[in-house]
């Protein structure tokens, strides 16, 4: 049997937003992921590259790229393209 530390896979994810160059157009958002501690860095547009990311460097350990879709949906569910906090009502 494999050991934790030969299980585990350390990432770094990063994700910012960027402003546009067009007047009046939506920042658009960015990051990067670093596998740790290989030290290789992808800079990415969306959540589909994240996956793809973790799964090129997990291979076996059943990642599924499900994933992403439930992600996007959690995302959209919070907001996560507004720009303002939303508070939440007691």
């Amino acid at each position: 049997m494999a050991s934790f530390s030969e299980n585990t896979h350390v990432f770094i994810v990063r994700i910012w937003r960027e402003p546009r160059e067009i007047a009046g157009a939506a920042p658009e958002w960015r990051g990067s992921i670093e596998q740790v501690p290989g030290g290789e860095r992808r800079y990415v547009k969306d959540l589909d590259d994240i996956v793809a990311f973790i799964g090129s460097h997990a291979p076996g350990m059943g990642l599924s790229t499900k994933t992403t879709g439930r992600a996007k949906k959690a995302a959209e569910k919070r907001g996560a393209g507004n720009t303002k906090r939303r508070s939440r009502k007691s």
